[in-house]
């Protein structure tokens, strides 16, 4: 169990020579402070609150409308961006500048350019404050050709897949956390579809290499959320977003199904203990017919019993060998029989029911030491799943989660199981979340001017306070809710990467040593 680390960002620039420069930064993007980015004056990054660095990918000449988004729900700051290019001698050359206010909730056009593939330019944005992504929430800048305009990104960059609407997600290749994300989006009716991956709740069910609907036998409970990834040959990747409607009913057969392919360890361990027994009652079963057989065949006169011959002591000490052993045989019988139900209990408690980690980092501080060992109860997490519920903890509870990294495609393994937080509950499904000069405030119907969870709570005294100036204002969606380390000043947790699904949950804290 872990906390997330920053990756290593790009930096050393000074370190490499002129050309090295160059070729790094061909049509790049860059973050700076905008207080001195006026008129058509090119600006350095030396008072910069943050600073991006990505590459834009090859396109055809023409006009461009330019967007821009900030990394994370909620979020606001006013930025300029510049469009930067270099003459023969490598100087700096100020093509255009334009400010605007935008925010982590919308796409915001920022201007129109020109843009003429063979100069080699680049991009700075210039925030008037910090911007403080980390990990895959960064800072993203759509393209997008004005002569023919995949989509006219508002909240989101919506286009048309036969009769389903689905959202062009920004994909990088780099995750260094200083990277800013450049999407160019294409027509998908031109691009060869390579795969789907299916995903329930944010996790990887399965994939196909159509297009096909979502196989429903993988939905627990109504109004979750499924989502289709569509990945295309030239990289682009769209989400096909849905939820379980009210119409849909769960059965057993379809839990069965989630557990036979969510817990495969569990599932193998209970079919060869179920195979097993089978051959044992077959066996007993064909014995006991034989003999039935044969004993009626004898009482009724078809077969005449063939009188005791008189053994000698080496037939008799041959028989005692034979029954020996069929008698220890049996006994190994059942204690594989035992050995394997143990084994498939343990597996079965272990991934629903409780599970020991050990604390990898110093987020929890000073509630949770780095090394710690925790013992985590699922069984509420487990419980809302069978009865096809959501789970939702209570506020202050202590919570192991799925690692979250913002949208489905980010250079990492959807398919690892073994990345998980621990953090403190503070916000809960349908409130609004506050955060910035070291204080979370929580809104809510019983607390409309708001209040401070940490104030008078059973982790005040422990927890390391954080007195960073960057703000965050969201709204939970009524399936997630709002995660933060007791060590304030170290934690990754909802205020970089955003809310948690509910359903992201593993469990809850039971005790620690």
């Amino acid at each position: 169990m872990k906390s997330v680390k920053p990756s290593k960002t790009l930096n050393g620039l000074k370190h490499l020579g002129f050309a090295s420069v160059m070729a790094l930064l061909s049509s790049a993007f860059y973050v700076s402070n905008p207080a001195t980015a006026t008129g058509s004056s090119c600006v350095t990054s030396d008072r910069a609150s943050s600073s991006f660095i990505g590459e834009m990918p090859s396109v055809k000449d023409g006009d461009y409308d330019v967007y821009f988004k900030l990394p994370k729900r909620g979020q606001k700051a006013d930025v300029s961006i510049q469009r930067i290019a270099y003459d023969s001698m490598g100087d700096r050359v100020c093509k255009s500048s334009s400010k605007v206010s935008a925010s982590g909730d919308a796409w915001t056009k920022v201007s129109r350019w020109k843009i003429d593939e063979g100069v080699v330019s680049t991009i700075e944005l210039v925030s008037s404050k910090s911007i403080g992504a980390l990990g895959a929430n960064r800072p993203a800048v759509m393209l997008v050709s004005a002569k023919n305009p995949v989509c006219r990104p508002a909240v989101e960059c919506m286009v048309s897949i036969g009769r389903h609407k689905g959202t062009i997600i920004p994909t990088s290749t780099d995750a260094n956390d200083n990277e800013l994300v450049v999407t160019v989006p294409s027509l998908v009716n031109n691009d060869e579809l390579k795969s789907v991956d299916y995903y329930v709740d944010d996790k990887l069910a399965y994939t196909t290499n159509t297009l096909e609907d979502f196989d429903m036998r993988y939905a627990s409970y109504v109004g979750q959320k499924l989502v289709r990834l569509l990945s295309y040959s030239s990289g682009q990747q769209v989400a096909i977003e849905e939820f379980v409607p009210a119409s849909h009913r769960d059965s057993f057969g379809n839990f069965v199904f989630r557990v036979a392919n969510t817990n495969v360890v569990a599932a193998r361990t209970a079919t060869l203990i179920f195979i097993l027994a089978l051959l044992i009652v077959i066996v007993r079963f064909i014995v006991k017919l034989f003999m039935r057989r044969r004993n009626w065949r004898i009482a009724h006169g078809f077969v005449k019993e063939k009188p005791r011959a008189v053994l000698s002591q080496e037939d008799i000490d041959r028989q005692r060998r034979m029954y020996t052993a069929i008698k220890y045989g049996r006994l190994i019988a059942k204690i594989v029989v035992f050995v394997a139900l143990a084994v498939s209990f343990v597996s079965i408690v272990m991934s629903d029911v409780i599970m020991v980690n050990q604390v990898n980092g110093v987020s929890m501080e000073s509630t949770l030491k780095d090394g710690q060992y925790v013992a985590i109860n699922k069984a509420p997490a487990t419980f809302n799943r069978l009865t096809s519920k959501q789970y939702q903890p209570n506020r202050g509870t202590v919570v192991v989660v799925d690692e979250v990294y913002g949208h489905h495609s980010t250079g990492h393994d959807s398919k690892e199981s073994d990345r998980r937080l621990i953090k403190r509950v503070i916000g809960l499904p349908g409130e609004r979340i506050v955060a910035g000069q070291g204080t979370i405030t929580v809104y809510n119907k019983d607390n409309p001017k708001g209040f401070n969870p940490d104030k008078g709570s059973g982790w005040e005294n422990t927890m390391i306070k954080d007195l960073s100036s960057d703000t965050m204002d969201i709204k939970l969606l009524q399936n997630e809710v709002f995660v933060i380390g007791d060590n304030r000043l170290t934690s990754i947790d909802s205020r970089m990467n955003g809310p948690i699904s509910s359903s992201n949950i593993l469990g809850e804290l039971l005790f620690a040593w």
